[in-house]
């Protein structure tokens, strides 16, 4: 079982230099699980054994942050072989918070990397570029980065710097604090756009809304029963979900509807991460660890069957492809479902 304390601290410890024999580490290709199942694990050349955030190129090629405590920078795979990038060759930072939003593919293919301590890194392809305070960030420790519909960077900064966000237009940094967000506390994680391009930023307590140059905040005064927003998504739909440590809450544009764990179909416990991710057809995936992962369809939950696949007990980062497939972040690797039907 994950100990989010126990990680969260692991986070701010200073960045640990790892040096990584990538030639040695090559795939021979990932191994295949009966009918729709890719599985990615360290038999494969997967550096760390574990996976969080992913941040898909294609079907074959992705970016991922690996679970490691002080930090390994990030790792990409283009389909045959592993690279981890480093601050020894070009990352900022060797720390990420690992949850997952920290990574962000932009439509021409630039990576944007939200690091602990190093800023906001950008590359692309050939070239890392680091953003820090420097050059008009609001804090070097960045827990989330998202791209709006026009092209802007945004990033969320969490509680152990100055908190808030800060926007970049390709030339010029714009930051927002506590109080120009209209909030006194906000330990902002992550960013997601919805389908009006109104952005969504969530944390402790808070979720914020941005739209038509408006800040409004939700919380428990305003019918928001989650106590933290440690993982989001939009659905095509417009509603926007959220998973944290009592379970996952959804906002129809209206009000929020609480789902607690019981209701989802799984037992209530010493649950610390709810992974969760919206695919084309608006089912809710929601990995609870220990117990697997679960779906709603907008009228049932039901746990997801992942017979001849992993057990899934131990998700931490949810993912849709672009051909629909779902992709899991878990402590044992990387596992790709993707039905031959094409349905979930």
């Amino acid at each position: 079982m994950f100990n989010l304390k126990k990680i969260w601290c692991a986070v701010v410890l200073v960045s640990v230099m790892f040096n990584w024999n990538c030639s040695k580490r090559s795939a021979t290709g990932p191994e295949e699980a009966s009918g729709p199942w890719t599985i990615y694990t360290t038999a494969d050349g997967l550096p760390g054994g574990s996976a969080a955030a992913i941040a898909l190129e294609s079907n074959d090629a992705f970016w991922y942050v690996p679970i490691v405590e002080g930090g390994m920078g990030i790792v990409h795979f283009d389909g045959s072989s592993w690279k981890p990038y480093t601050t020894n060759n070009g990352m900022c930072s060797n720390t990420i918070i690992w949850f997952e939003h920290t990574l962000a593919l932009s439509s021409d293919g630039i990576l944007w990397v939200g690091t602990f301590g190093g800023g906001v890194a950008r590359f692309d392809g050939q070239t890392w570029t680091s953003y820090t305070t420097a050059d008009g960030l609001l804090s070097n420790d960045v827990s989330g980065v998202a791209i709006a519909p026009n092209g802007d960077l945004w990033s969320a900064h969490p509680a152990s710097g100055v908190r808030g966000l800060s926007r970049f237009d390709g030339e010029t940094w714009t930051v927002y604090r506590e109080s120009e967000l209209g909030v006194s506390y906000c330990n902002l994680i992550n960013i997601v756009f919805d389908p009006d391009g109104t952005l969504w930023a969530g944390g402790s307590h808070v979720v914020l809304r941005f739209r038509n140059g408006t800040w409004t905040s939700f919380s428990t005064e305003t019918g928001l029963d989650l106590p933290v927003a440690l993982y989001m998504d939009a659905g095509s739909d417009g509603k926007i979900w959220i998973g944290g440590g009592d379970g996952v809450s959804c906002f129809d544009g209206r009000s929020w509807t609480p789902f607690s764990f019981e209701e989802m179909g799984g037992n209530t416990g010493d649950v610390e991460f709810l992974p969760l991710a919206v695919d084309f057809e608006n089912v809710l995936w929601a990995g609870v660890p220990g117990q697997g992962v679960f779906q709603y369809d907008g009228n049932e939950w039901n746990k997801f069957n992942s017979e001849g696949g992993p057990a899934l007990l131990d998700v931490m980062s949810i993912t849709i492809g672009p051909d629909g497939a779902v992709w899991f972040g878990t402590e044992t690797g990387i596992s790709r479902y993707k039905p031959e039907n094409g349905n979930s």
